[in-house]
């Protein structure tokens, strides 16, 4: 493995896109719109190592996903060209089909020739919580001042959270739980939970679990004993709240009204599942296919229609592009490594990918455009193919 290419790198392009991301909100509202574009600099950035890496020491590594791919791609540009006209989805559709077997490869490579690089990742994640925890009250403050309109700060705060409920350290663990809460992102706050409840089920002692399930309700009750309960902080999380406690669960269709609220409570991410099955129910063999590259489908908003190539809900984003054959494909192997990184939960790198599973079916299609998580796919690979239980 050449150590040219992946120290002097990875980590920089890593811990930029990181801090970028957290930074990114403010910028967009505060300085100009177009940097809201920014982090892609990061992504093709990363793309380009990873294949510079993988073409220099000439590997490619056996996996399932990774064969489909190159050859069900060429089905997808077939259809895709028959279907839809060449533009820029055309092109955006090869990033999702790229980035695994990119990402599967680099991450694999890392793990097996450079594990130091997931060492610092691991020992880095104080300082970088530090960091994005003065981003994240940076931002909050700018939002109750009125400088920034919208209350929902881009955040990876996850990342030493689980670190400091590794370590056991406990001052640092509610700290960062409650800059999880400053960011508004319902998302995050229900994957973060999902996760660490899945750790206390599986192996941390009742000292941890009684922390853990106490610190956040401590922290929720200490922020309503000084705040208004409409104000900014709450209002997010009590309309998740009402859209969850309006449904029927016996019901097996939504009302109008349950439709706009739980739409409300997942920024809009209903409307795009709605817009991207209403595409597909066009012709019911798309379905089974997808529409291939290039594809659009229109999402109803309150203001003007918006297209789009992919949806939020990861699952019919994939459906949408190549079909339920994709859907399967993708998901055989993501789901086999779920259920891996939950026995070995205590693996830092387990946690990081169980968030991410969930964050792809309920906060966005994050396996369709970023690098930096099919490494650390790659890595999990690695790790379960010579079971590698190491932070």
């Amino acid at each position: 493995m050449s150590k040219a290419v992946l120290p002097s790198t990875t980590l920089p392009l890593f811990y930029g896109f990181i801090i970028y991301i957290s930074v990114q909100p403010i910028l967009y509202w505060m300085v100009h719109k177009r940097f809201d574009q920014g982090h892609k600099i990061f992504f093709l950035g990363m793309m380009v190592v990873m294949s510079i890496t993988i073409l220099k020491n000439m590997s490619v590594i056996k996996d399932n996903l990774i064969i489909f791919l190159g050859i069900y791609m060429l089905w997808l540009i077939n259809l895709g060209l028959n279907l839809n006209p060449i533009g820029k989805a055309t092109f955006a559709h090869f990033q999702p089909i790229l980035l695994p077997v990119l990402g599967i490869n680099f991450g694999y490579l890392i793990a097996r020739d450079r594990p130091d690089i997931l060492a610092n990742i691991y020992s880095g994640s104080y300082k970088l919580g530090l960091a994005l925890s003065v981003i994240i009250i940076s931002y909050f403050l700018l939002v109750q001042a009125g400088y920034i309109v919208y209350f929902g700060a881009s955040s990876l705060i996850f990342i030493p959270i689980f670190w400091a409920f590794l370590e056991k350290k406990w001052t640092p663990f509610v700290l960062f739980i409650l800059i999880l809460l400053l960011t508004g992102k319902r998302s995050s706050l229900l994957a973060v939970t999902a996760v660490l409840v899945l750790s206390v089920v599986r192996n941390i002692d009742s000292k941890s679990a009684l922390i853990l399930l106490g610190a956040p309700s401590c922290l929720l009750l200490g922020l309503e004993l000084f705040s208004d309960i409409n104000s900014i902080l709450f209002k997010r999380y009590e309309t998740m709240i009402e859209a969850l406690g309006s449904i029927d669960v016996l019901s097996l269709t939504l009302s109008a009204n349950e439709l706009n609220l739980l739409n409300e409570a997942t920024s809009g991410r209903i409307n795009d599942f709605i817009g991207a099955a209403n595409a597909l129910n066009q012709n019911s063999i798309f379905w089974l296919t997808g529409k291939g590259i290039g594809g659009t489908f229109q999402v109803i908003t309150t203001g003007p229609l918006w297209t789009t190539h992919y949806s939020h809900f990861t699952p019919i984003s994939y459906v949408f592009l190549g079909g339920a054959i994709l859907l399967i494909a993708f998901y055989s192997k993501l789901i086999s490594l779920f259920v891996y990184s939950v026995k070995t939960i205590d693996d830092f790198y387990s946690m990081l990918f169980i968030y991410w599973f969930i964050m792809a079916l309920i906060g966005g299609a994050i396996y369709f455009t970023d690098p930096f998580i099919w490494l650390f796919v790659g890595v999990v690979v690695y790790k379960k193919r010579y079971k590698k239980y190491t932070r």
